[in-house]
């Protein structure tokens, strides 16, 4: 009897036992209570952070492509920060010439290599006075970010996430390249140019300064002391000043017409070669492309919806582009930012 006792014992402690160990959390899955809070949703950047040198020293080629502002395009008055988004070259093949590269890129080409190839974006750090009040010559700075593909409004590609001011650099982000331009209060005296714009390039990390592009302005004929034909360039030099690459704005008397009506649907690319200096010769190439018979090329016509390929000069090196960069910004602040208030 004390026996058969002793057995049912064990038989029902074997049975607690069993289902105690049933009850208990399986090994790997995480316990969740009822006051466990939802983890934020952050918006991310696509890829991770990297340095400016490891993201130009392999391209041969960029596309920029400019946000469009909403509340710019409905509101004459809205002056917004500058933003582009940047990619590879679509369909680039090995070591093609510069001059091979002069086609024309439509707009779905240049979304289509935003959302493949794309390599960094590009936000404007400035005062609200200073874009109200000096517009294109407005004293301003230029950083040089990750690419980040899921911003809202990815349809129409709009910023209404900005605010008025518009996008702004990212809180809590350090870029790695800076693009830096002082206000200059640039005016045509006696056939030269007084006060000429100016970018510089520096590296964050190292707060080297890499070099800057000027614009160099100067008359092809003087009519009168105060009229004169002008022809446009921006040298390029390097951190000691020595001049590296020139920039050619082709301008309608003085370089054939070339670039009459561009860009527009009647001339599609508006296009400045990069040369050696003192030579004529191409070995790369700055274009501003129509984005075409679209909602940027046709109602945001005017209102900086720019898209611009860039063409680097063979064996350049990461320096030597991020130098060129600052030629593109320059470019497009002196001559394609022109807003709906100030018209």
């Amino acid at each position: 009897m004390a026996a058969k006792v002793g057995v049912l014992a064990n038989e029902q402690r074997a049975l607690l036992a069993n289902e105690q160990s049933s009850s208990a959390v399986p090994v790997g899955i995480p316990v969740t209570t009822a006051t466990a809070q939802p983890v934020p949703q952050t918006m991310a950047r696509a890829v991770p952070p990297q340095h400016w040198q490891e993201m130009l020293a392999p391209t041969p080629a960029l596309v920029m492509r400019e946000r469009v502002s909403l509340l710019q395009f409905m509101f004459g008055a809205c002056e917004k920060r500058t933003s582009f988004a940047v990619g590879g070259y679509p369909s680039m093949g090995s070591a093609p010439a510069p001059d091979a590269l002069h086609a024309h890129l439509d707009d779905e080409a240049f979304k289509a290599a935003m959302n493949s190839q794309g390599l960094f974006e590009v936000r404007e750090d400035s005062t609200c006075l200073c874009r109200y009040c000096c517009h294109q010559n407005r004293e301003l700075r230029l950083g040089i970010f990750p690419a980040r593909h899921n911003l809202p409004g990815d349809a129409l590609d709009l910023e209404m996430q900005g605010g008025l001011g518009g996008l702004g650099w990212p809180e809590g982000e350090v870029p790695s390249l800076q693009l830096l331009r002082p206000f200059k209060c640039s005016m045509p005296c006696c056939c030269c140019m007084l006060h000429p714009q100016e970018m510089s390039a520096l590296d964050t990390g190292s707060k080297e300064l890499l070099g800057k592009t000027v614009m160099d302005w100067s008359c092809w004929l003087c009519i009168a002391p105060c009229l004169c034909v002008p022809r446009l360039r921006y040298t390029v030099s390097d951190a000691a000043g020595k001049p590296e690459v020139d920039v050619h704005v082709p301008l309608c008397f003085t370089d054939g017409c070339v670039n009459c009506c561009a860009p527009t649907c009647f001339n599609s690319v508006l296009l400045m070669p990069v040369t050696a200096p003192g030579d004529t010769a191409e070995i790369g190439s700055i274009q501003s492309h129509w984005p075409g018979c679209n909602v940027r090329g046709i109602c945001c016509a005017g209102n900086a919806n720019n898209n611009y390929a860039v063409v680097f000069p063979p064996q350049s090196t990461a320096e030597q582009k991020a130098r060129l960069l600052s030629a593109v910004h320059l470019i497009d602040l002196n001559l394609f930012e022109r807003r709906g208030n100030q018209k």
